[in-house]
């Protein structure tokens, strides 16, 4: 997952609270809407906070007393009020619904081109559209096309480990230098010709 996660000022000053009570408030940010509700698998957070199930419960009791999360039902969270998820910067702003198609189309070529899927897409909009002040919309096209050749050739990018790098959609927008080399990579690699050396 490639989702952002956020510690206001308020988890990660609180003397009254552990540290792994403060990155769980980080993960339900990550798997929050817009609405502030989250409901991660606990099984998942064990995995991520690398603890067992008691000590999640313990995180989630620590950040109850000091009301920084509320339950909501079984298994679902509501972060309080206040609480603004990264992905509402891209439901404040008006977006034209040309805009957004152009952004559905971009995403949906990325993943098609590296048999992914992008997710919650609409955190990128903003990261986009700062790409598109400079770049037209051919040539933000034109460095995902470029990506995707290249990583689709590359013997490093086919290999297991290194798929998250593969798949890493910020990789090819997150800043204006990014797009430019992608832009001037070539699609396809040519050989090198190695000359025999000669030893004297």
């Amino acid at each position: 997952m490639n989702n952002y996660a956020i510690i206001p000022a308020s988890v990660r000053y609180d003397k009254e609270l552990s540290q792994g009570a403060k990155l769980l408030y980080a993960e339900l940010t990550a798997h929050s809407d817009v609405r502030g509700i989250s409901s991660p698998s606990i099984s998942d957070l064990c995995v991520v906070l690398t603890c067992d199930k008691r000590t999640v419960y313990r995180y989630y009791k620590e950040l109850l007393d000091r009301k920084h999360v509320q339950r909501a039902e079984r298994g679902v969270w509501r972060l309080p009020l206040g609480f603004e998820s990264l992905s509402q910067s891209s439901v404040k702003e008006e977006i034209s619904e040309e805009v957004v198609e152009f952004y559905k189309e971009f995403f949906k070529a990325f993943e098609k081109g590296l048999n992914c899927v992008v997710e919650r897409s609409e955190l990128h909009y903003p990261t986009l559209a700062k790409r598109l002040e400079k770049f037209s919309r051919n040539e933000l096209m034109r460095a995902l096309d470029n990506r995707v050749a290249f990583v689709n050739s590359s013997e490093w990018h086919s290999m297991a480990e290194n798929r998250p790098n593969a798949i890493d959609i910020t990789l090819l927008i997150r800043d204006d230098q990014s797009v430019h080399k992608w832009l001037n990579m070539r699609n396809e690699r040519t050989e090198i010709e190695l000359k025999p050396i000669k030893f004297q």
